[in-house]
Formats: structure tokens, C-alpha cells, sequence
């Protein structure tokens, strides 16, 4: 389900890229990203299994490059209209994308190995009670 609602909101994302672009190699730049995050969705550890990094990721990259491409498309606070060089931040919103996401990822991992070592931990300490618990019954 969640593969299935990742493809629908990569698909809208690339329209809204090419909608606001138009089909030409910067727009090719800008929807690289967006085929990375389709890569960490159908890329799964198993049949079924989807990773909770691979979904951060896809959300974040998509997240961000929706959102300067859509403050483009509706001029939010003059991000079209008010600068000179405005367009550069088509050169650099696919870097900035990829970085962020990869630091969300990156937080979902270490985050997923410190509920790993707290569960360990505890399993490990059920263990040694019920060891001395055995133990001090005979």
C-alpha cells in the first residue's frame, strides 16, 4: 500500500517538474532525484517489505522538490519574480533534495539501530533474571 501511494505522489511530483519546466535537460537534472527516490521505493529487502529509510527518503527528496517547484509555478514570496538569478535554484534544489534526504535516512537507521540495542538490552537483562531466578529456586 505504501509502494503503491510512494508511485502515485512520484508521478504527480514529476508532472508538477515538467509543468512548471518544461521538457529540457535542467528538467532532466531536476527529476533525477526524483528517480532515486523511485529506486529506494521499488528497491526492497524482501517481497512485500518496504525499509522505513527508503520511505524517508523518497518523502523528503519528493517533499523538497515539490515544494520549490510549486513556490516557482505560484511565485510564493517572489521566488520567480524578484530575483535575478532565480533560476539557479534549479541547478541546486536536486543536491539540496538528495543531501536532505540522504540525512533522513541516515536518521532513520541510527535511530532503528538504537531500538535494536534498547531491545537487546532488555531481552539480554530478561535473560540474566530469569538465569538467577532459576538459580536461586534450587
Amino acid at each position: 500500500m505504501i509502494r503503491v501511494v510512494g508511485v502515485i505522489f512520484l508521478a504527480g511530483a514529476v508532472l508538477l517538474v515538467v509543468y512548471a519546466e518544461g521538457l529540457h535537460w535542467i528538467a532532466l537534472w531536476n527529476l533525477s532525484p526524483l528517480a532515486l527516490a523511485g529506486l529506494a521505493i521499488f528497491r526492497s529487502p524482501g517481497i512485500g517489505r518496504l525499509s522505513w529509510s527508503a520511505v524517508v527518503f523518497a518523502a523528503v527528496v519528493t517533499l523538497v522538490i515539490v515544494l520549490i517547484h510549486a513556490a516557482w509555478l505560484f511565485d510564493w514570496g517572489g521566488t520567480r519574480t524578484e530575483s535575478s538569478t532565480a533560476g539557479l535554484i534549479f541547478l541546486f534544489s536536486p543536491i539540496c533534495a538528495v543531501l536532505l534526504g540522504a540525512v533522513g535516512l541516515a536518521g532513520v537507521k541510527i535511530a532503528g539501530r538504537a531500538g535494536k540495542g534498547n531491545t537487546a538490552r532488555q531481552a539480554s537483562s530478561a535473560v540474566a533474571q530469569k538465569r538467577s531466578g532459576s538459580s536461586t529456586q534450587k
